[in-house]
């Protein structure tokens, strides 16, 4: 899986990253977890058996976009939910007030937190050859400008 940036113009979730679903394509969580089902803001899913119609049960990458009302549910009973996800990579929280990003890593079976912040900075989630940078992730809001 790997991410190339358009030179020009806002670009959707679908275009930047392969397999990518937006706030419409439902996450089923493992039966273990009740098999309950969450809206993520981006999904992006690679097994070509995850094909179902509807929803994904195989993601590699979450990506949540927070609020003031969703970050406490975001950071707290989704990443526990999520981290029950075997196929996924990486549980990336985006803050919409600030330059700031939260990627939890999967690491064998450990979950590492590395964070991202500032203008200039760049999201970088090196084992899946991704990286994007704020100004792309930020570029329709006003975060970046002085």
């Amino acid at each position: 899986m790997s991410a190339v940036a358009h030179p020009t113009g806002w670009i959707s979730p679908e275009e930047y990253l392969e397999g990518a679903f937006g706030p419409d394509m439902k996450l089923k969580l493992p039966s273990a977890l009740g098999g309950v089902f969450y809206y993520p803001d981006v999904t992006v899913a690679c097994d070509p058996k995850d094909n179902a119609k509807y929803h994904r049960e195989r993601p590699a990458l979450i990506f949540e976009v927070m609020s003031p009302d969703t970050e406490r549910i975001d950071r707290g009973e989704k990443a526990r939910a999520y981290h029950e996800i075997t196929t996924l990579k990486a549980y990336i929280l985006v803050e919409q007030d600030r330059a700031g990003i939260t990627v939890l890593h999967r690491i064998d079976n450990d979950w590492r937190q590395e964070m991202f912040e500032g203008p200039d900075a760049v999201l970088k989630l090196p084992g899946l050859g991704i990286e994007i940078p704020f100004n792309r992730i930020y570029e329709r809001t006003r975060l970046l400008t002085p």
